[in-house]
């Protein structure tokens, strides 16, 4: 009985700081559209010019396992997204809840190999009400990914648009895409005083 009180407001907690709120589908990429990765699959890895599943996308674009000649690491699976050579960017509309905290980030890689390190990366944005804005990072090393992100509210909106995009780099190459809600702290100090409120219920009910 205990056990299952604290797994109920360990659960209440995550849902109310946004841990599971991210409404973003495939956001790793890991998820492959039918016939995988048939390109390549030499020095560099192995890649797809295809629709990205729950993205949309076209031209040079698609899902990329990187052998380690390309990236040192991958943030988060061993797949992600790039888009090249006039590849449309990769672009996903998410539900958002209105006047609401967010936070957008997505990881943003560097090829190491030199073809492709022009020492300029790929941009992340969201489209707010028809207004670009753009995460904002430090450019990672050669080989490397860094973490670009953006924080919002929502305001009157009940979606926002993610893009991915080349600019002006070789390659743009995305991973670990997240959209979280960021509770006030308002909210927060009224969920811990209910959540404790309850706990201590609870412990007197049993300790009867």
């Amino acid at each position: 009985m205990r056990r299952t009180i604290i797994v109920v407001l360990s659960v209440l907690f995550l849902f109310a700081t946004g841990a599971f709120a991210d409404p973003i589908t495939n956001p790793s990429f890991e998820t492959l559209p039918d016939g995988g990765l048939p390109y390549d699959c030499g020095g560099l890895g192995c890649y797809v010019a295809a629709g990205i599943p729950g993205w949309s996308n076209s031209g040079t674009s698609g899902q990329f396992k990187p052998n380690s000649g390309v990236f040192n690491y991958v943030p988060d699976g061993n797949i992600v997204a790039y888009t090249q050579n006039g590849g449309t960017p990769i672009t996903q509309s998410v539900a958002v809840a209105k006047n609401t905290n967010y936070t957008f980030s997505v990881d943003i890689g560097l090829r190491n190999d030199p073809a492709w390190s022009n020492g300029v990366v790929g941009q992340a944005a969201l489209i707010i009400d028809n207004v670009t804005h753009f995460a904002v990072g430090v450019t990672p090393g050669s080989g490397n990914w860094a973490t670009y992100t953006y924080f919002f509210n929502s305001g009157d909106a009940n979606s926002v648009t993610i893009e991915l995009l080349q600019g002006s780099a070789q390659q743009g190459d995305f991973d670990n895409a997240s959209l979280t809600s960021t509770p006030e702290p308002s909210s927060l100090i009224l969920l811990g005083t209910g959540l404790v409120g309850f706990a201590g219920a609870i412990r007197r009910k049993l300790a009867r």
